[in-house]
């Protein structure tokens, strides 16, 4: 069993375990450089807005892009972890997904990472034979 915790200071903490709760190994993903240029395309866009323009959608496309990257990277290292261990079933904590999510910008672009890791994971995994598991937090 692989249990993922998509967190806020890496981008995702990963545990190996067996059925009888020996744990394997512990990965880490914390993908530096791409976390550094979404910040900086953050703080573009917050320059630009304390200057008086509203819609830059350069910036923004620039920025999805970013956050589009670091998913799939994300992804990615997950599955290459669980296919190394072999794993069966890939265990995410489970993302309160209703309503509109409040808070500044970067909140609403990290949940959105965190929704487009698990889809982009639960996607590539039936085709491997794994199994998806959603766990209250």
């Amino acid at each position: 069993m692989v249990a993922v915790d998509l967190g806020i200071n890496t981008a995702a903490t990963i545990s190996v375990m067996r059925q009888d709760g020996t744990i394997l190994g512990r990965h880490f993903c914390s993908l530096k450089r791409e976390t550094d240029h979404l910040r900086h395309s953050i703080n573009r866009i917050k320059k630009a807005q304390q200057h008086g323009n509203r819609k830059m959608p350069r910036l923004w496309a620039k920025t999805k892009g970013i956050n589009h990257d670091i998913a799939t990277k994300t992804a990615n290292f997950i599955i290459e972890t669980a296919v190394l261990y072999s794993a069966d079933t890939i265990v995410f904590k489970h993302l309160d997904r209703k309503g509109k999510a409040s808070g500044s910008k970067k909140q609403r672009l990290k949940l959105w990472r965190r929704q487009e890791v698990q889809s982009i994971v639960t996607n590539k995994v039936h085709r491997l034979g794994m199994r998806i598991s959603h766990v209250n937090a």
